[in-house]
């Protein structure tokens, strides 16, 4: 089984793009790792980064998609590891990308004063774009 779900702050704002079938949003997601020092206190002790696509049903469902993934946004994704292989310098290279299936924008633990982490309409575009909105395919997952 190929199943992957990483809990992380996005590391930039999302690129989204129209392809053939749809739309596609790219971002990078920092997954760090916590342990308490001698203190008893949580510190990071390493960070691994993972590249995301995540695929929409419309290329508009990306666009909303991809506005409401700034940088430093919390997300959940599960996905699937895939690799992708490519050519630079005469050398073959192969590169992992996380391809997400499911996408949910979490509460950061920095609040501003309203009580809120800026991010409301993140979690009501993402329910537009996984319900198809505008489009006739409404059997796909965004």
């Amino acid at each position: 089984m190929n199943r992957i779900t990483l809990i992380g702050h996005t590391g930039h704002s999302a690129v989204s793009r129209a392809t053939e079938n749809g739309g596609m949003v790219t971002f990078s997601l920092a997954v760090s790792e916590r342990r308490r020092n001698e203190q008893g206190e949580w510190e990071n002790s390493r960070t691994d980064w993972f590249d995301c696509v995540l695929y929409t049903a419309t290329k508009e469902g990306a666009s909303t998609l991809g506005a409401s993934i700034k940088s430093g946004t919390r997300l959940a994704v599960t996905g699937k590891m895939q690799s992708r292989e490519y050519e630079k310098d005469g050398i073959k290279r192969q590169a992992w990308s996380v391809r997400v299936d499911e996408l949910e924008f979490l509460q950061s633990k920095d609040k501003d004063e309203t009580g809120t982490d800026g991010q409301t309409a993140a979690p009501a575009a993402a329910q537009a774009v996984a319900e198809g909105e505008g489009n006739e395919k409404s059997d796909m997952p965004f």
